[in-house]
């Protein structure tokens, strides 16, 4: 090798190794920048939950109070109402978020701040006919179902009503049914 060719394999080796210190030392801001948003965006999804669980709870709180005011729904008078029921027998387990109780008849509540189809649908489909069997004191009670929401898509009402169903929403301070009156709730 003469002379000129050893000064340029010279230049490119030093042209390589500037290249790959200038390859690690971005590799090290970028994957800091990378950790950096990573928690940024964790906080935001954190807050984020916070409020979906605030209007959750508000949710919740105003139906239940609501139900708990009239302790009458669709022409029937309930004894005392109930928050939260919760159990868990074997593999099946079940969440309740409202229910109205009398000497024979009892009224499951599903609220949600936002009331969509799936929701209507998971209620009816999986929550409702676990009830009596988590609740045994309940399973010779007449049982009838309600959705309440603060919003409602078009779907969860259609879901709704085609299931007999009963359908609540707000309006100003007040409860407000969406049912038709000459619905027939479904007996569960």
């Amino acid at each position: 090798m003469d002379k000129e060719e050893k000064l340029t394999a010279e230049i490119i080796w030093k042209m390589f190794a500037e290249t790959d210190r200038l390859r690690k030392e971005n590799y090290k801001e970028i994957k800091e920048q990378f950790a950096e948003t990573s928690k940024q965006i964790k906080e935001i999804s954190q807050e984020l939950g916070g409020v979906g669980k605030g209007n959750g709870k508000f949710a919740e709180d105003f139906f239940y109070h609501s139900f708990g005011t009239t302790m009458e729904v669709n022409s029937i008078k309930y004894d005392y109402i109930e928050r939260h029921l919760d159990r868990k027998k074997g593999e099946l387990q079940g969440e309740y978020d409202i229910v109205l109780v009398n000497s024979k008849t009892l009224l499951l509540v599903e609220v949600k701040y936002q009331l969509k189809s799936k929701d209507v649908e998971k209620f009816y489909e999986k929550q409702i006919p676990s009830f009596k069997e988590l609740f045994p004191e309940y399973k010779d009670y007449t049982m009838h179902a309600a959705v309440a929401g603060l919003s409602i898509d078009n779907y969860a009402q259609e879901e709704a009503i085609k299931n007999g169903i009963l359908l609540f929403t707000q309006s100003g301070q007040e409860l407000k049914k969406l049912s038709p009156d000459n619905m027939k709730p479904t007996v569960f």
